[in-house]
This record gives C-alpha cells, sequence and structure tokens, in this order.
C-alpha cells in the first residue's frame, strides 16, 4: 500500500473476503493518529456522509478544544485516510465502506455505551438541518421511538 501511488483505488479494490487486511490497516492507520483523530475517526463512523458541521455536532473531544470539523476531514484527504470527497464544494465526505465498518466494530466494541449518544446527536443535527429521514433513522438508532414515531407522523417521511 506504501507504494501505491492510488490508496484509495488499492483499498477499493478489496471486497469483503479481504476483510482481515482492512483489520489490519485499520489497526496500523489508527496506531499512527494522534489521539483526538483517533476518537473523531471512531465517533464519526456512525455517519454514512458527513460534512464538517455535522462532525462537530457528533463528536465529543472530552476536554479538549473544540473540533475543526472541516480541518479534520481536509487532513484525512490530504493524508488519504480512505475518506472520500462527495462534492467538489469540499463540504460532504465519506468514510471507504470497508474502513467505516472496522471503524463501527471497533467503536462498538470499545466504547459501546457512546453509540445511542451519538446517534442522538446526529438525529438532532439532522433535524436541525431539515434532513429528516436521516433525523428518523438516527433516532431509531439512538432508541429514541418516540422521537423518530413524532416526525414520521409529522411528515410522512419513511425511514429505511
Amino acid at each position: 500500500m506504501l507504494n501505491s501511488p492510488d490508496i484509495h483505488s488499492f483499498v477499493s479494490a478489496f471486497t469483503g473476503s479481504h476483510y482481515y487486511i482492512m483489520d489490519y490497516l485499520t489497526e496500523e492507520v489508527l496506531k499512527l493518529q494522534p489521539e483526538k483523530m483517533r476518537s473523531f475517526l471512531l465517533q464519526t463512523s456512525i455517519l454514512s456522509s458527513m460534512c464538517a458541521s455535522l462532525c462537530e455536532a457528533v463528536a465529543d473531544m472530552e476536554g479538549t478544544e473544540p473540533v475543526n470539523g472541516q480541518a479534520m476531514l481536509e487532513s484525512f484527504e490530504q493524508m488519504n485516510l480512505f475518506v472520500t470527497q462527495l462534492d467538489d464544494s469540499r463540504r460532504w465526505y465519506r468514510y471507504h465502506h470497508l474502513f467505516a465498518d472496522v471503524l463501527m466494530v471497533r467503536l462498538e466494541h470499545l466504547f459501546p455505551q457512546q453509540l445511542n449518544e451519538l446517534h442522538r446527536r446526529a438525529s438532532h443535527w439532522y433535524e436541525q438541518n431539515a434532513l429528516i429521514s436521516e433525523a428518523i433513522q438516527h433516532a431509531l438508532k439512538a432508541g429514541d421511538q418516540a422521537r423518530a414515531a413524532y416526525w414520521w407522523s409529522s411528515t410522512g417521511v419513511l425511514s429505511s
């Protein structure tokens, strides 16, 4: 991978059968990152797509200065850290699907008590930004069926 001119393409060629390789790569990648970046990666792994303000709403850096979501996302992109830009304005990103899966498994294993709160924060951000379908999805993942039902009944939006 280090000799590959296009790391994203190299990683994209992996399939589910290469999951053990992705686990190893993720472990090696995470080990090299400062704690603040590792925490950001794990906490934002619950998001299928992300922008700076969404990341800032979800990530909790406990006692450190507030996170600059845009700077983090751009630095991950520059480092070829399994992040893909989704638009030309560099507003929306996503993690490579296998990387996101491994991060989620790691988050669930290391910090299961954080999952509901992370999804609650995401749901709140989506609600504030009038993205109700996504708000419903994260409310359900947070275990907040009442909130999801309220939004579904008041808007008629079906979640998947």
